[in-house]
């Protein structure tokens, strides 16, 4: 692949890569390859913030332009392929994160339903319960109930 194109793969959506290069002392160039991501959602977990700080840290390269010619691509190119790394990583935690929210949400329905409806009677018990007669008290001392 390209660098750009290596660059552009471990990009989300809505995220960008601001690059600047400036010369320091002595003819050094200095590169640096800093993300910006979109706002942050407002209730996170540890681990996805995490996965966001990974996601926003910086590279930065020095060197002649020599240097940066002969090593930089290599580095450039690793970026982008942990950047893209990380974006799977952080795909897969919000497929696992949806999916326990979706059976905590089904588990409480059931609980719900379980404890607001009685259990249905079968038909069968409810025809035995209406034809037995029912016993009733006397006041016979000859009798056996």
């Amino acid at each position: 692949m390209s660098l750009l194109r290596d660059l552009a793969a471990g990009l989300g959506a809505g995220e960008r890569l601001r690059l600047e290069l400036h010369v320091e002392d002595a003819g050094v160039l200095a590169l640096l390859v800093q993300p910006l991501l979109p706002a942050a959602p407002a209730a996170q977990d540890a681990n996805a913030q995490r996965l966001r700080a990974a996601l926003a840290h910086p590279l930065c390269l020095r060197g002649t332009p020599e240097q940066l010619d002969a090593e930089g691509s290599a580095a450039l190119r690793r970026y982008g392929e942990q950047r893209r790394a990380l974006h799977t990583v952080a795909t897969e935690l919000a497929a696992l994160d949806t999916a326990i929210q979706q059976a905590q949400q089904t588990v409480r329905e059931k609980r719900q339903k379980a404890t607001t409806i009685p259990p249905p009677k079968s038909s069968a018990a409810a025809s035995a319960s209406m034809s037995a007669p029912a016993l009733a008290p006397t006041d016979n001392p000859d009798s056996l109930f």
